[in-house]
């Protein structure tokens, strides 16, 4: 199954029904991540998304969804990175996983 062609909504239901973790469900938003890495805003988007790498990455469980949270909270002026997104916060949550792994990889 190729996570990329899923549409934006049910991503996270069907990984439950999959059992997908997470971090499994964060890799179909590859497109995403490009657009918010590209896009006008990326610079001020990777400031913020740099303070929470470590954060994120050296947590699991629910203390990682927490920052996750708080990361989003934190890009929540940078609308436009949303567009593709679902509005469900475990879709979010997903997102944020598969920005703070992409900056982590250009570290």
């Amino acid at each position: 199954m190729v996570l990329e062609h899923w549409d934006a909504g049910g991503r996270i239901e069907r990984a439950q029904q999959n059992s997908m973790n997470l971090s499994e469900v964060s890799a179909g938003y590859s497109k995403q991540v490009e657009d918010a890495f590209a896009g006008k805003s990326a610079a001020a988007v990777r400031n913020e998304i740099q303070k929470f790498v470590e954060p994120v990455l050296q947590s699991e469980g629910e203390e990682q969804y927490e920052a996750l949270q708080k990361l989003l909270k934190r890009l929540e002026p940078f609308r436009d990175i949303f567009a593709d997104v679902d509005r469900d916060p475990d879709e979010r949550a997903a997102f944020a996983l598969a920005l703070v792994n992409r900056e982590k990889s250009l570290q």
